[in-house]
């Protein structure tokens, strides 16, 4: 579910008051963003080492519409390493339409 960073903070003291430490520093939406992306940066720098030393990938697609009826693909990669078969989710877009046209 996509929910913007400034719900961050009702988030967090939702989590506290369900008696989860959530510490005391870096409780803000700026910062929540910042960790966001080196999270994400991490994520995709180990998956792209995982897709470059595979002999075989295939792609995956899947459409479905989201809460608000927008039409949405979720792209997997799938890698086959030492035998080894990985699906890894690659990404999400929004489409303009459900057709080869709107996806591709």
């Amino acid at each position: 579910m996509r929910r913007p960073f400034s719900d961050f903070m009702w988030m967090v003291q939702l989590d506290a008051k369900k008696g989860i430490d959530v510490g005391q520093i870096y409780l803000n939406d700026k910062e929540a963003q910042l960790f966001s992306e080196f999270i994400a940066l991490c994520a995709r720098n180990k998956l792209e080492k995982k897709i470059k030393s595979a002999p075989f990938i295939s792609i995956i697609n899947d459409g479905s519409p989201d809460k608000g009826f927008h039409e949405q693909e979720v792209v997997y990669v799938r890698t086959a390493v030492g035998g080894q078969i990985c699906t890894s989710f690659l990404g999400m877009t929004d489409v303009s339409r459900a057709n080869a046209d709107g996806i591709i």
